[in-house]
């Protein structure tokens, strides 16, 4: 049923006449695919990218830059795809002067540079994705960048510096979201139970300080 409905829906896009009309609904149903079927869903997006990229506006083609990028990552596994998608997608941003697209897409280049080793670059990321997120009204995104700022201090084995992980977590206490917190991000390489100890008394002594 769900392919026979995505099927029309393509067919649907063959006749639309508007060009940027058609290409972001392909990224709507690229997103909807994504979620069961991984490989058309990130053709799609790919279709829209490109489409976006001849006919625009600028600004629909960075948003399906960034989710293709995060498809790229953590979908698929094609690291150096998402990081060409993430980086064009900067650009666009930059130009448009969009301050919270910038800390968007940012904030996924941060993890997929660590993933990728690159850790000066993963937090040079993060940190300017923190920048742009700080004053906004999305506190899950920025709660996101913050964690996985922490992540990256853990891959260095700098624990104390590891704090923004619990300064996220109260950020998302204050959101409300149990399960977002609990699923913060699940790209990242598991630091293993030495390591998750140590980082735990980091922050149990942080939180101790900052109630007092």
């Amino acid at each position: 049923m769900a392919q026979a409905h995505a099927d029309q829906a393509l067919a649907l896009l063959d006749a639309v006449a508007e060009p940027s009309l058609c290409a972001e609904a392909r990224h709507v149903l690229g997103m909807a695919e994504c979620m069961g079927r991984v490989a058309p869903g990130a053709s799609l997006l790919q279709d829209a990218a490109a489409a976006l990229h001849r006919h625009g506006p600028a600004q629909a083609e960075c948003r399906v830059l960034r989710d293709l990028g995060a498809v790229l990552t953590n979908l698929t596994g094609d690291l150096q795809g998402a990081v060409e998608a993430l980086e064009r997608a900067l650009v666009l941003a930059e130009a448009l002067g969009d301050r919270y697209e910038q800390g968007m897409v940012l904030a996924r280049l941060g993890p997929l540079f660590g993933r990728l080793g690159r850790l000066d670059d993963a937090e040079t990321k993060l940190r300017a994705a923190l920048q742009c997120l700080a004053d906004g009204p999305d506190r899950r995104s920025h709660g996101t960048t913050l964690v996985n700022l922490g992540y990256v201090q853990i891959q260095r084995g700098a624990f104390e510096q590891a704090v923004p992980c619990c300064r996220a977590l109260r950020l998302l206490d204050a959101v409300g979201d149990r399960l977002w917190r609990i699923n913060a991000n699940p790209t990242w390489p598991s630091p293993g139970p030495a390591v998750a100890r140590r980082m735990t008394r980091c922050c149990g002594s942080w939180t101790t300080s900052a109630r007092a």
